[in-house]
């Protein structure tokens, strides 16, 4: 995602750095805050919102994957 735009988001507590890459639907939530033995569905629950937040889409489900650093999914919209 270099090269790509970023909005930073916070959600309950846990920053993220959003990226978009533009003319598709792919997005990644990067957790950036320090925080001790996160729980990985909490964090990828808020990574979802986070997502929500930056793009204004919802987040396709079916194309959630990763771990407590870093989140990638589809949205159901193409980004500018």
């Amino acid at each position: 995602m270099l090269g790509q735009p970023m909005t930073p988001v916070v959600v309950a507590g846990s920053t993220f750095r959003v990226y978009m890459a533009s003319g598709s639907s792919r997005v990644e939530a990067h957790r950036v805050s320090v925080e001790s033995f996160p729980s990985r569905s909490l964090t990828i629950a808020k990574a979802k919102r986070a997502i929500e937040i930056a793009s204004g889409c919802n987040v396709d489900n079916r194309t959630v994957q990763g771990d407590q650093a870093i989140i990638k999914a589809r949205v159901d919209c193409t980004l500018p």
